[in-house]
């Protein structure tokens, strides 16, 4: 069928129209039976597959910061490989600083580090879109954040 007959995809989650293929709904429609756009995907498919691997019900969006046990640990800078944060905690973040490429801070002490109330609130930090920014130059999330490899831990009681 010519491109031009194609018939109008739109999200099985909200009926948006798709633009391009669209994403994957699982697990919250089949595969089957439509794809999702990609904001749904963005804020609704991807938490409900971390509280899926994670066992927990996804936290409201955008996540609470509070004096919970729960920090963020860097394991690694993906942009140039650089392993000088490896163990850091995050102490403080702001993804609109310098027009959306966002800032964050590091420490050694974990005394000083940002505190979550579970992990998915931690993931769902780390995944935080900036205001400043909203989009990269090619059009997907501006997630500053995500320039780094982390790890939720659980610093106990």
């Amino acid at each position: 069928m010519p491109t031009s007959e194609r018939p109008l995809a739109i999200c099985i989650l909200c009926g948006a129209l798709l633009d391009g293929m669209g994403h994957n709904p699982e697990p919250l429609a089949d595969y089957d039976e439509g794809r999702c756009c990609t904001e749904c995907n963005d804020t609704k498919v991807i938490p409900a597959r971390l509280a899926h691997l994670m066992g927990k019900v996804p936290p409201p969006i955008p996540p609470r910061i509070s004096e919970g046990r729960w920090v963020m640990v860097a394991a690694w800078r993906a942009s140039d490989g650089d392993t000088s944060l490896e163990g850091q905690y995050l102490e403080s973040y702001d993804p609109d600083a310098y027009d959306g490429l966002g800032y964050a801070t590091w420490t050694d002490d974990p005394d000083k580090a940002m505190r979550f109330d579970d992990a998915m609130s931690v993931l769902m930090f780390w995944r935080q879109q900036s205001s400043a920014r909203p989009l990269r130059d090619d059009g997907e999330p501006n997630r500053p954040l995500t320039a780094y490899t982390v790890e939720p831990r659980n610093l106990g009681g």
